[in-house]
């Protein structure tokens, strides 16, 4: 906003506070205040947004770790020790997935949307479970990734697909598509999942209003049937989301830590990949993977969130992906 429009507009006890909040954000946005909301416009021009006050008085990150959080999901080191093994496990037929794939229908380690850690995740834990049911909110690279381990394994295994805009062509390869937002699409689907099933949720990762992450964490999580393995992507906890996410507002790992601050024993954590990608003490487990001569070049951390569903009422036992 041009210095002398802010100052018309916007009355002096705020002037300080826009600005700094501008400043900080860096965003370039068409934006202004109508002495009841500030309005704000992206810089592509596609979407607004209205509010009373900016979302922060910093827009940075608070916590480096947060110390409860980390504590809690540190506590679970023996079975994230678990995930990376098996997925080590299947380094073999990993390093078949091509580095840049030309093949639309086929998977590659670099794809600017999903890291190699979350790629090996989705292909072992798909071959270790040979679920019957893969679900996944948001499609696209895991898809086919999920179609790979499907192949490769002859596994039996039920691709379900529901975005309205896959990043990936990946119609041919699903069972079922639903080609509509999570709030909007039929909800009777989850209601398929059983013990053992994969649930993948890749959406906006934005909460509001009926927005899919409101609908994920407070419909979906909480009726899930005991043993279901899930996993939720752009998870950075126990630390915030890092400064160059400032600008995209996302909220969904809160609503992820409030469930874990709050001890819901229904979610069991079984591979926290930022967590373990940042942690010196699990790159033993993990080199054999990326020490492959095939996978050298792919990114060797990730940012999915892995959890066992367990039953709320019964003792959780030790469990592994």
């Amino acid at each position: 906003m041009p210095r002398e429009l802010r100052q018309r507009l916007l009355p002096a006890r705020l002037r300080a506070t826009a600005s700094a909040w501008l400043g900080r954000t860096g965003l370039g946005l068409a934006e202004h205040y109508t002495g009841k909301q500030f309005v704000a416009l992206d810089y592509r021009g596609q979407n607004f947004i209205r509010i009373d006050y900016p979302t922060s008085a910093l827009n940075e990150p608070r916590w480096d770790p947060h110390p409860e959080l980390n504590e809690l999901i540190g506590s679970h080191a023996r079975a994230y020790r678990q995930s990376l093994e098996t997925i080590v496990h299947y380094r073999d037929q990993l390093a078949e997935i091509a580095l840049h794939s030309h093949d639309p229908a086929e998977p590659s380690w670099v794809n600017g949307y999903l890291p190699g850690l979350d790629t090996a995740a989705i292909y072992a834990f798909l071959r270790a479970r040979s679920p019957a049911l893969y679900l996944e909110i948001g499609s696209g690279n895991s898809t086919l990734v999920a179609h790979r381990a499907r192949r490769d394994g002859e596994l039996r295994t039920r691709i379900v697909s529901i975005d309205p805009h896959p990043r990936a062509e990946v119609d041919a390869i699903c069972d079922r598509v639903v080609r509509a937002p999570l709030e909007a699409a039929d909800q009777s689907v989850f209601s398929e999942l059983r013990e053992g099933d994969v649930l993948f949720f890749d959406g906006s990762h934005r909460t509001f209003m009926n927005s899919d992450v409101t609908v994920f964490f407070c419909e979906v999580v909480p009726r899930l049937p005991a043993g279901v393995l899930v996993g939720v992507h752009d998870i950075y906890l126990p630390f915030d989301y890092p400064q160059e996410f400032a600008d995209r507002y996302y909220s969904e790992q809160y609503m992820l830590a409030a469930h874990l601050l709050a001890g819901n024993v229904a979610i069991e954590p079984v591979l926290a990949a930022w967590y373990v990608s940042v942690r010196s003490e699990f790159g033993d487990v993990i080199a054999p993977l990326w020490s492959h001569p095939r996978l050298r070049e792919a990114e060797g951390h990730g940012g999915a969130f892995w959890w066992i569903s367990r039953d709320a009422a019964a003792p959780a036992p030790p469990a592994a992906p």
